[in-house]
């Protein structure tokens, strides 16, 4: 009489083999390895951000600059929105800043947003164009200005034209002194979404 293996009971079975490597042995992965090893690597690879542009390197600098202008407008703080330009420029700033933030007078509060809406690297500079709207002592204000940034990192105001929110707060509302595109201003590039 032949019994088939499966058929005994699990008593009476030997052991299953097992894969165990003797002493010296290589590991021989299984199947299941290998397609553990090959997700690994592909989502490692998928995860791997892409490389900085020049051109978002230009607006992440751009943006860093009104990061600080908005924190500085909305203190009132005369100090910081100095901080923002050019070291050759800083003290030349810092009293036109002075200045139209004194004849603003300070009352209410300042909620400003900062638009980026094109720019452009010429050479060691950066150009950009950005609007800004909001409330400045409960009046509306808004406008429009191009600034001219070094190409250091950080980055720094060197020229500013256009609409300056330092100054729309100090003389009240103003139409955008920009509203299309000015001559050059159209080979600045959008920044992307």
């Amino acid at each position: 009489m032949t019994r088939r293996r499966g058929g005994a009971p699990a008593a009476l079975r030997p052991p299953a083999p097992t894969e165990r490597c003797a002493p010296g042995a290589f590991w021989r992965p299984g199947p299941w390895a290998c397609a553990l090893a090959l997700a690994l690597v592909v989502s490692g690879c998928a995860s791997k951000t892409p490389k900085p542009t020049p051109a978002s390197e230009a607006v992440a600098a751009v943006d860093q600059v009104l990061a600080g202008m908005t924190e500085g407008l909305e203190a009132k703080d005369a100090t910081a929105l100095a901080s923002q330009w050019d070291p050759s420029e800083r003290e030349a700033a810092r009293a036109r800043i002075r200045d139209g933030l004194d004849r603003a007078d300070g009352s209410g509060p300042a909620d400003l947003r900062l638009t980026l809406l094109a720019v452009r690297a010429q050479g060691q500079r950066r150009l950009a164009r950005v609007a800004w709207s909001g409330t400045w002592g409960g009046r509306k204000v808004a406008g429009t200005f191009e600034m001219e940034l070094t190409g250091d990192d950080p980055p720094a105001i060197v020229a500013l034209r256009g609409d300056d929110p330092v100054d729309a707060a100090a003389t009240g509302p103003a139409e955008p002194s920009i509203p299309g595109a000015p001559d050059g201003a159209g080979e600045l590039e959008a920044p992307a979404p």
